[in-house]
Protein backbone atom coordinates (compact mmCIF):
# COMPACT_ATOMS: atom_id res chain seq x y z
CA UNK A 1 0.00 0.00 0.00
CA UNK A 2 2.62 2.56 1.05
CA UNK A 3 5.11 1.65 -1.67
CA UNK A 4 2.40 1.80 -4.37
CA UNK A 5 1.60 5.63 -3.41
CA UNK A 6 1.64 7.55 -6.36
CA UNK A 7 2.23 11.13 -5.95
CA UNK A 8 3.61 12.06 -2.45
CA UNK A 9 5.68 14.79 -1.92
CA UNK A 10 9.40 14.52 -0.66
CA UNK A 11 8.55 10.39 -0.12
CA UNK A 12 11.04 8.31 -2.11
CA UNK A 13 10.37 5.01 -3.19
CA UNK A 14 13.68 4.17 -1.05
CA UNK A 15 12.04 5.99 1.75
CA UNK A 16 8.34 3.92 1.44
CA UNK A 17 10.20 0.97 1.08
CA UNK A 18 11.96 1.41 4.21
CA UNK A 19 8.78 2.71 5.92
CA UNK A 20 7.11 -0.71 4.80
CA UNK A 21 9.84 -2.60 6.24
CA UNK A 22 9.48 -1.15 9.44
CA UNK A 23 5.91 -1.17 10.34
CA UNK A 24 6.23 -4.78 9.22
CA UNK A 25 9.34 -5.39 11.69
CA UNK A 26 6.66 -3.67 14.19
CA UNK A 27 3.43 -5.48 13.56
CA UNK A 28 5.74 -9.06 13.94
CA UNK A 29 7.28 -7.36 17.41
CA UNK A 30 3.82 -6.91 18.59
CA UNK A 31 1.95 -10.28 17.21
CA UNK A 32 5.11 -11.85 18.77
CA UNK A 33 4.29 -10.08 22.36
CA UNK A 34 0.94 -10.49 22.27
CA UNK A 35 -0.02 -13.23 20.28
CA UNK A 36 -2.40 -13.30 17.17
CA UNK A 37 -5.69 -11.27 17.41
CA UNK A 38 -8.40 -13.92 17.78
CA UNK A 39 -12.30 -14.76 18.53
CA UNK A 40 -11.59 -17.37 20.61
CA UNK A 41 -8.81 -15.44 22.24
CA UNK A 42 -10.63 -13.97 26.01
CA UNK A 43 -7.52 -11.86 26.70
CA UNK A 44 -7.55 -10.17 23.27
CA UNK A 45 -9.84 -7.23 23.22
CA UNK A 46 -10.25 -3.66 21.49
CA UNK A 47 -7.12 -2.30 23.17
CA UNK A 48 -4.88 -4.89 21.81
CA UNK A 49 -6.54 -4.44 18.12
CA UNK A 50 -6.19 -0.44 18.82
CA UNK A 51 -2.34 -1.23 19.86
CA UNK A 52 -1.68 -2.85 16.18
CA UNK A 53 -3.11 0.27 14.28
CA UNK A 54 -1.35 2.93 15.86
CA UNK A 55 1.90 0.66 15.56
CA UNK A 56 1.41 0.29 11.99
CA UNK A 57 0.12 4.17 11.26
CA UNK A 58 2.99 5.56 13.55
CA UNK A 59 5.99 4.90 11.44
CA UNK A 60 3.88 6.13 8.39
CA UNK A 61 2.62 9.33 9.44
CA UNK A 62 6.54 9.95 11.38
CA UNK A 63 8.03 9.66 7.64
CA UNK A 64 5.63 11.62 5.93
CA UNK A 65 5.92 14.39 8.36
CA UNK A 66 9.58 14.41 8.17
CA UNK A 67 9.77 14.11 4.69
CA UNK A 68 6.79 17.02 3.78
CA UNK A 69 7.37 19.03 6.73
CA UNK A 70 3.69 18.80 6.81
CA UNK A 71 2.03 19.51 10.18
CA UNK A 72 0.10 16.10 10.63
CA UNK A 73 -1.40 15.06 13.76
CA UNK A 74 -2.94 11.71 15.00
CA UNK A 75 -5.43 12.15 17.56
CA UNK A 76 -7.65 9.31 19.05
CA UNK A 77 -11.05 9.60 20.25
CA UNK A 78 -11.97 12.30 18.12
CA UNK A 79 -15.38 13.30 17.45
CA UNK A 80 -15.73 14.18 13.72
CA UNK A 81 -18.76 16.83 13.18
CA UNK A 82 -20.00 18.13 9.74
CA UNK A 83 -20.34 21.50 8.74
CA UNK A 84 -24.47 20.84 9.37
CA UNK A 85 -23.27 20.28 12.74
CA UNK A 86 -24.20 16.50 12.69
CA UNK A 87 -21.94 14.83 14.63
CA UNK A 88 -20.68 11.09 12.68
CA UNK A 89 -19.95 9.68 16.44
CA UNK A 90 -16.01 9.58 17.70
CA UNK A 91 -13.49 7.81 15.53
CA UNK A 92 -10.57 5.61 17.22
CA UNK A 93 -8.15 7.22 14.83
CA UNK A 94 -8.23 10.77 12.99
CA UNK A 95 -4.76 12.27 11.32
CA UNK A 96 -5.56 15.71 11.07
CA UNK A 97 -3.67 18.44 9.33
CA UNK A 98 -3.48 21.55 11.51
CA UNK A 99 -3.13 24.61 9.37
CA UNK A 100 -3.29 27.90 10.87
CA UNK A 101 -4.76 31.81 9.58
CA UNK A 102 -3.17 34.57 10.36
CA UNK A 103 -4.57 37.60 9.68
Amino acid sequence: MLVETKGNEGLDKDTMSKTKDMVYDLISRHLEVEGNPSESNADFKEANINDLVYIIINPIISDFRRRTKRNIRLRREKEIIAADNMTGGYEEFVVMNLISVKE
